[in-house]
């Protein structure tokens, strides 16, 4: 009977824990915290990364972990990835270096010569360049290596374990030589007291300022004697010493576009057996006024992970746990928000970065293009096609022809042949539904192809179809917009394997207001089911394709007044239906308040809507959520426990008798 109430009190204190404290869990995990002013970026490619680097709209990955036997070194870009090599000996030893005149150059560490090879971006080609070269006597260890603006190559190289010898030629010690030089002569040394313990010394960090110098750090005595370095084009070095207020090691020197040096490093704490550890994430803005530097600002950031970029204007950028900030003036703005996985950056400039995570986790690329015009612009342009429905070409197909005619009669059974940016394409309605076809003859395979109808506010689905063939390896896209939804799809998504003359792509974008699965989110009481798939010529369906190849589709939803009356327009945020799980997850996309425009990206076509975070979303068809089924279960144990005793109690009773 003891054990039977033990274990009964047992499960019941069990419960309770997992009630307490998953409670607490749920509240943790809310997203409320979120603006969906800025952008979000939650899809991530899979690869395990073992470098990323972004140049200008050009993703350079190197997936090269040995844990999934994926080796590949390629180029992404638009979505499209380039392989340079597949090579595993050469991969694995790999590491990036920088890029100069449209190269990329990479090192390989197979053997002592080092070998530096360079990527054309153009071509995709990688050649042989020469071995890194050695520094005077051939001891010191190259850590680092920039190329400048010039393409002249500056390595970071240290020498250790030098003895330093008494009058009697005894050993005393040994030292440690920190060495910067390049090809052309240059050579910069210092030398230190080699100590066996952590002492928190750093050098080097070489970065090259906009106006073409170099500059870099030296840190000694444990972070309580910092100075920074510029190396100026005619090879002069110039000292600046930092006042610190406190111990600080510098793992960054950033020299910024606006005549300042940012440093970013950790501040160290002695603690009670007089050991240095690390704290928190210190970065400094630093004025610079002659021959010193004055602290202008400082952040203090939690000790997590913390990635910083410089991008080619010269702006600092940092990476906290996904949230990409960019530092403007005084004060860090944040820009992107990415899955939290991804901590390291690379950032090119405002379009263009990428982030990445640790082994296992992939990237994310972020390469934002530049509208040729404003999205959602559902005007037809009035110099190319003043009247609506209007025959255009005189010598256009016998169904516009028809549906020129037609047009006056029957408002809702039309078909006219349109011109939007030298583009044609024919329009087909019946009711509800909408069909754009696409004059093969007018798409450019290789750039963005505009089609902007006229439609009323009763049609609810619009379907694009453009040729296959002509399609197929292009590097442009199709850009819709109708009915206050933008919808850019690049080529490059579409699989076009086993795809034959007259085969064609069907494009569907439909409305569905109040949908069932819209009961369980805060949404704008609509959702957007898009699909693509490709069709023989006599509309027979050869596949749906619902992941994209390569890219993503980028929809911009323009909402209205009454959609958003009972939203907290900061905390909106795209989501897809999960078909498996009967739930919506968050995709992310930003929210212009301007425009009154949500934009977002996606690699996969489904149910999509525009709705408020407020944390975790209960699942469609759920009628309790955790906390009441635990609430139930406890409720039942405590009944189970109850009829236990009575019974025991009984048998008791009888016994005794």
């Amino acid at each position: 009977m003891k054990k039977r109430k033990k274990l009964s009190v047992a499960i019941v204190v069990m419960f309770l824990v997992q009630l307490i404290f998953g409670v607490g869990a749920s509240k943790v995990a809310r997203a409320e915290d979120v603006n969906s002013s800025v952008p979000q970026f939650l899809d991530r490619r899979k690869e395990t990364v073992d470098f990323v680097y972004q140049y200008k709209d050009k993703t350079i990955v190197n997936n090269a972990v040995i844990i999934d036997y994926n080796i590949k070194f390629f180029v992404e870009e638009n979505g499209k990835k380039h392989i340079i090599s597949d090579d595993f000996n050469l991969l694995r030893y790999l590491s990036f270096k920088g890029v100069y005149n449209d190269n990329a150059y990479v090192v390989s560490d197979k053997d002592e010569k080092r070998s530096i090879y360079k990527v054309d971006l153009n071509t995709y080609k990688m050649e042989y360049v020469k071995e890194v070269p050695k520094y005077k006597d051939e001891q010191a260890y190259v850590n680092k290596i920039v190329i400048d603006s010039n393409g002249v190559f500056w390595y970071e190289a240290s020498e250790h374990n030098i003895p330093i010898y008494d009058s009697n030629g005894r050993i005393l010690d040994n030292s440690t030589k920190d060495i910067i030089y390049n090809d052309k002569g240059f050579s910069y040394e210092t030398i230190k007291l080699q100590k066996g313990e952590q002492t928190y010394d750093s050098f080097g960090h070489l970065e090259e300022s906009i106006d073409g110098s170099l500059w870099f750090n030296k840190t000694l005595k444990s972070g309580t004697d910092n100075k920074v370095y510029k190396i100026s084009k005619d090879n002069s070095v110039k000292e600046y010493s930092i006042n610190n207020t406190q111990p600080m090691v510098i793992y960054n020197v950033y020299p910024s576009n606006d005549s300042s040096v940012i440093l970013i490093g950790k501040q160290l704490v002695t603690g009670s057996d007089g050991r240095s550890t690390e704290g928190e994430v210190i970065v400094q803005k630093y004025k610079i006024n002659g021959d010193t530097l004055e602290l202008t600002k400082e952040f203090k950031f939690p000790n997590t992970y913390f990635y910083s970029s410089l991008d080619v204007n010269g702006n600092v950028w940092i990476n906290q746990s996904g949230v990409i900030s960019k530092l403007e003036g005084n004060e860090f703005i944040k820009k992107y928000i990415v899955d939290s996985g991804l901590k390291a950056l690379e950032v090119y400039d405002d379009k263009n970065l990428v982030a990445c995570g640790i082994v296992g986790f992939g990237y994310t690329p972020i390469a934002i293009a530049d509208p040729a015009e404003k999205p959602l612009d559902n005007n037809i342009d009035n110099n190319a096609n003043n009247t609506t429905n209007t025959n255009i070409n005189n010598n256009t197909s016998k169904n516009s022809e028809s549906a020129s005619n037609n047009s006056s009669t029957n408002a809702n059974n039309t078909s006219v042949q349109q011109v939007i940016n030298k583009e044609k394409f024919n329009v087909d309605v019946n009711g509800a539904n909408a069909v754009l076809t696409l004059d093969s003859k007018q798409i450019s395979k290789d750039s963005e192809n505009t089609v902007v109808p006229t439609l009323s506010n009763s049609v609810q689905t619009v379907e694009t179809r453009f040729d296959a063939v002509t399609t197929n390896g292009g590097k442009g896209s199709v850009k819709v917009n109708a009915n206050n939804v933008s919808l850019v799809l690049p080529f490059s998504t579409i699989d076009y394997n086993g795809v034959n003359n007259g085969d064609y792509i069907k494009l569907r974008e439909a409305i569905v207001k109040n949908d069932d699965s819209l009961s369980s989110i805060k949404d704008i009481g609509k959702l957007f089911d898009f699909s693509l798939e490709m069709y023989k010529n006599d509309g027979t369906k050869l596949k749906d394709i619902h992941s994209f190849k390569n890219g993503n589709a980028t929809i911009s939803v323009k909402l209205t007044n009454v959609e958003v009356k009972n939203l907290d327009i900061n905390k909106l945020s795209a989501f897809y239906y999960n078909e498996n799980t009967k739930s919506w997850e968050n995709v992310g996309g930003s929210y212009n308040k301007g425009t009154m425009t949500f934009t977002f990206q996606t690699s996969h076509f489904s149910k999509y809507t525009i709705a408020q975070i407020n944390g975790t979303l209960p699942q469609t068809g759920v009628i309790m959520d955790s906390t009441s089924i635990m609430l139930v279960a406890l409720i039942l144990i405590l009944m189970g426990s109850i009829v236990l005793m009575k019974k025991n109690i009984t048998r008791i009773k009888t016994s005794n008798r």
